[in-house]
Order: structure tokens, then sequence, then C-alpha cells
């Protein structure tokens, strides 16, 4: 009888370390937020922080690019290095980042054309 207990005590001590060992080695990371967020081309507003998922870009040419960077070096960003024909309609650009985990955070840009203000005063 203490054969069989000693037995079933070095199964759960086999069982929990090995619990234990996966634990600490599929420890993802779960960050899926920009550290950095650079439009060329156009206006964004409000200004970058990594919380806020949606911008508005009021464009100054004929294209918008983004240059971005991920908070972790584990994770996987979309949409970032594009170049964006702007036209005369509104476009939704989404740029996606997904955590080492699988975790994802999307970031939604409204790029808008900028309008030119002529001074009709002739100042």
């Amino acid at each position: 009888e203490k054969k069989v207990i000693g037995y079933i005590l070095i199964f759960l001590v086999i069982v929990l370390s090995w619990i234990a060992i996966v634990r600490i080695y599929d420890d993802k990371d779960d960050n899926s937020y920009l550290s950095e967020l650079v439009v060329n081309g156009g206006e964004i507003s409000p200004q970058f922080t990594k919380d806020n998922f949606k911008y508005t870009v009021v464009a100054t040419g004929d294209y918008v690019s983004f240059s971005c960077k991920a908070a972790s070096k584990k994770s996987k960003v979309e949409g970032c290095k594009e170049s964006i024909e702007v036209t005369n309609k509104e476009i939704v650009h989404a740029i996606r980042v997904e955590a080492e985990d699988t975790n994802v955070s999307k970031y939604y840009i409204t790029i808008v054309k900028g309008e030119v203000k002529e001074n009709l005063d002739g100042e």
C-alpha cells in the first residue's frame, strides 16, 4: 500500500513539474500595440498614442504613406509600409498588429484630401 502511494506521489510530482515547465515556456507576448506611427504626406489627428485606434489624416499631396513600429519585436505588423493614392473620396486604411500570442489590435486611419485655401483678399 505504501508503494502505491509512493508511485502516486511520484506521478503527481512529474505531472505538476511538467505543467510548470509548459507554463514558463508557453508564456507568449500579448503586446499588440504600435509604439510609433509616422505619416508622410499628411497631418494626423489626434496625435498618436498606442491605445487610440482611430485617426484622421488630412493629405497634403497625392500620396500618403505610413511607417510604424510595433511595441514588441515579436509582433507582426501589416499595412504599414504602403503608399496610398489620395482621391476625392474618404479612404479608411487599417494597420493590423498581431502579438506573439495571436492577440490582434487594429488601427483605423481615415484619409481625406486636404483643401488648398486660397487667399481671396489678394494678400
